[in-house]
This record gives C-alpha cells, sequence and structure tokens, in this order.
C-alpha cells in the first residue's frame, strides 16, 4: 500500500476521530486490514498508536474553548486504561477472523447510534451525577477492553455515556472524550509493541501518525464551530459499509 495513500486515508481518519471525539480506529483498522495487506492485530496495534496522538492533537482545541472536563476525563481514563491492558492481553487469544466478526458487530453498532443519535443541546452541568460515577467507571472499563482488543479509542461509548448519562452538550462531551481516549489507547498500545505485533510495520506506523495528528487538529478546529449531523450521518455510511467488508473478510478466514 502506498505511503502516500495511508497517509491520506489517516488524514481523513484523523479529521472525524477530532470532529466526533473518537479514537480514528473504527476507520484505521478496518482500512489498514482490507487495503494495507496486513493483519488485523497488526492494524489495531497501529491504530491505537495513531489514536494517541490523535487525542493529543484534537484535545487541545477542545481544552482551550474550555469543552473538556478534565476531572472527570482523568477519571475515566484511568479505569478505561485497565480496560486497555487488559483487552490487549486478550487479543492474544483471539484468532483474527473471529477478531474481524466482532469488529464487524462493533463498527455496526457505532453506525446505527451515529445515524440515529439525536442533535439537540444540553444546558452545560458543573457537576455529574456522582451516585452514578460507580457505573460509568465500569462502563469506561468495558471501553477500555475494547479499545484495547479492538484497536479503537472507545470514544463511540464515551460520547454517548457523556451526552446521554451525564447531560454534557454534545461539543463538551466530543472534547473529554477526544482526551480520554488517547489515555485509554496507550495501554493496548503497550502490549502490541511489547509482543512485537508492530515490528514489521514501522515504515506504516508514521504515516499514519503524523495523518492522524494532521486530520485530528483540523477535525478538533471544526468540531468546536460546526454541528455534526450531516458528517455523523456520512460517517455512519461509511460504517455500515466498512461492517460489510469485514464480515466478508472473516468469511474468508
Amino acid at each position: 500500500m502506498d505511503t502516500l495513500w495511508i497517509f491520506g486515508g489517516a488524514v481523513c481518519a484523523g479529521l472525524l476521530a477530532g470532529f466526533l471525539g473518537l479514537g480514528g480506529g473504527v476507520l484505521i483498522v478496518p482500512a489498514l486490514a482490507l487495503f494495507g495487506d496486513i493483519s488485523m492485530k497488526q492494524a489495531a496495534g497501529i491504530s491505537l498508536t495513531a489514536s494517541i496522538a490523535t487525542s493529543m492533537a484534537s484535545s487541545t482545541v477542545f481544552i482551550k474553548k474550555h469543552l473538556c472536563d478534565l476531572d472527570l476525563g482523568l477519571k475515566l481514563a484511568l479505569t478505561a486504561t485497565a480496560g486497555g491492558l487488559s483487552g490487549g492481553i486478550l487479543s492474544t487469544y483471539v484468532s483474527n477472523a473471529h477478531l474481524a466478526f466482532i469488529f464487524a458487530a462493533f463498527i455496526l453498532y457505532s453506525g446505527i447510534s451515529l445515524a440515529f443519535k439525536k442533535d439537540h443541546d444540553l444546558p452545560p452541568v458543573e457537576t455529574y451525577a456522582r451516585h452514578k460515577l460507580a457505573l460509568f467507571l465500569f462502563v469506561a472499563y468495558i471501553a477500555g477492553l475494547l479499545s484495547g482488543l479492538l484497536g479503537v479509542g472507545g470514544g463511540i461509548i464515551f460520547v454517548p455515556l457523556m451526552f446521554l448519562g451525564l447531560k454534557f452538550p454534545i461539543q463538551r462531551a466530543t472534547g473529554t472524550s477526544a482526551f480520554v481516549v488517547g489515555l485509554t489507547a496507550t495501554g493496548g498500545a503497550v502490549i502490541y509493541f511489547l509482543r512485537g505485533e508492530l515490528d514489521n510495520t514501522l515504515d506504516i506506523v508514521p504515516a499514519v501518525v503524523m495523518g492522524m495528528i494532521a486530520g485530528g487538529k483540523l477535525g478538533g478546529i471544526l468540531g468546536v464551530k460546526t454541528k455534526s449531523r450531516i458528517v455523523r450521518l456520512v460517517f455512519a455510511g461509511l460504517l455500515f459499509f466498512m461492517c460489510y467488508r469485514m464480515v466478508k473478510l472473516g468469511m474468508a478466514g
């Protein structure tokens, strides 16, 4: 796969990731696995590494605009990072074919949630429901586990969690998620590096990381200024297509 194409695809993934507060893995993982001639596990490891860079690029924009709850973000990130480590270890025991099916189900859920989630602004909240914090931390652990297992940043769970469960305005939920996903991805990325999954892909990693940094920065800027309805619908359509392709990949073994 040509490096220029990899960089261009990473910019697009980073832009959408920064805009929606995601890690970008929902695009990068299937794209690398389908068109990059590498395994699902290698694609997941590359995605986690790039997600760290994307998070740093996009979350700084939200933080400057005071659209990121650092206190809650750190609590969720600590729990999710433990989940990321668990997912990275668990991925050792899951075959590439099974991983493709799991990922297909995951991005199908992501596409549906993005397509049908309503746009509406809620008044800012100064505190979150602390009596529900234990439940949210458990959900954060599951998000982290999926992050480490599938190579995604977990933002597709964090954004609805904060938007629906904590009554955050959508931009504040997006900004906080953008901060959390980078820390979440770190745990899983470390496991993939230690296992040597990325030893044969080091020529691809810089192009993916640099592309997602550039896209993530631009996506963060757009995310604080633009309503996301149209972009989410386009993104959802792309996820449905990727789901179809990943099912075919899994059936091919």
